[in-house]
């Protein structure tokens, strides 16, 4: 594949999803799947959709099916190892979303999807012990995915982190001749950005769990699957980490906080990054840009130690 393939891959990818997740909009609309304000946390002045995963989800796999028709290079096994796990990790959120399930259940499911990850090949080679790299891998797949899952709780930042994330690790890949990594990831980040549109404040569309678990699980697959590249380890490892700054970074913070306050580290609360700006005095676009400037500076960082190790 070339840049116009990737380009026209992101391109499409956006174009339906825009559309897409318009239609999930309105059928949420109208059998009454919305999030609605409760005074505590769900702020917002009115009901808003959170069918907006299941958009995204349809909008990607429909891209990446016409992607493995018109072009030999990207074969349906491979993407499906990939992109399957993923959507067992969205169907997740989908049911959380529906019937909301405990912590140590949203866990266990998703170490369980961990684990048939990483029987497909997409592992983190941390000591060639295979049950501790079983366990690393797992640590990061759901780290990664919690935390999505965790900043979306402002307008437009769960969508935006998800795009910058997912073009970083697609120009990384490009830059090391990972065709189908990078594919997936201009198609994941063509999918985020069509979301966006609609997501952007003032929001009217949510992701919901399903949506933020996908995005997540996926990433962390992703940025897994760039490892394999001839890097010293160190450097291997440190670009992932650059990849997803923002939401590494905010899941940290809450977590540290929650755990000193004897809480449960993967509750709900409105004690994220995003909420501290707004709560500063930042209005919500400025405290969103403010956060993914920071995203930016991680991201060009990885990109930058990308091109000089080549």
């Amino acid at each position: 594949m070339n840049w116009s393939d990737y380009l026209g891959v992101f391109l499409g990818s956006t174009f339906l999803s825009v559309i897409i997740v318009w239609v999930f909009k309105r059928l949420a609309h109208r059998f009454g799947i919305t999030d609605k304000p409760d005074a505590e946390r769900k702020l917002q002045a009115i009901p808003i959709p959170k069918l907006g995963g299941a958009g995204v989800v349809l909008a990607l796999s429909g891209v990446l099916m016409f992607l493995t028709w018109i072009d030999r290079d990207i074969r349906l096994t491979p993407l499906l190892i990939l992109l399957g796990p993923a959507l067992l990790a969205g169907l997740i959120g989908l049911v959380d979303d529906l019937r909301p399930l405990s912590p140590w259940t949203r866990i266990i499911l998703l170490s369980a999807v961990g684990v048939l990850l990483f029987s497909f090949g997409t592992q983190i080679n941390f000591m060639n012990i295979w049950f501790i790299d079983l366990i690393v891998t797992i640590i990061w797949l759901i780290a990664i995915t919690n935390a999505l899952n965790m900043i979306d709780n402002t307008d437009g930042l769960a969508g935006s982190a998800t795009a910058f994330a997912a073009l970083g690790t697609g120009l990384v890949a490009a830059v090391f001749g990972q065709f189908l990594v990078s594919a997936l990831s201009f198609a994941v980040a063509g999918a985020a950005l069509g979301f966006l549109f609609h997501n952007w404040y003032p929001a009217k569309i949510y992701l919901g769990d399903a949506g933020s678990y996908f995005f997540g699980f996926v990433l962390a697959a992703l940025t897994i699957r760039l490892e394999p590249v001839e890097l010293e380890r160190l450097w291997a490892w440190m670009i992932p980490i650059l990849i997803l700054i923002l939401p590494i970074t905010d899941l940290f913070f809450v977590v540290t906080r929650r755990i000193s306050a004897g809480r449960h580290p993967f509750t709900a609360g409105r004690d994220h990054l995003a909420h501290e700006l707004v709560e500063s005095g930042l209005r919500v676009r400025w405290a969103v840009s403010t956060l993914l400037a920071f995203s930016l500076i991680g991201l060009s960082i990885a990109i930058i130690l990308a091109l000089s190790l080549r």
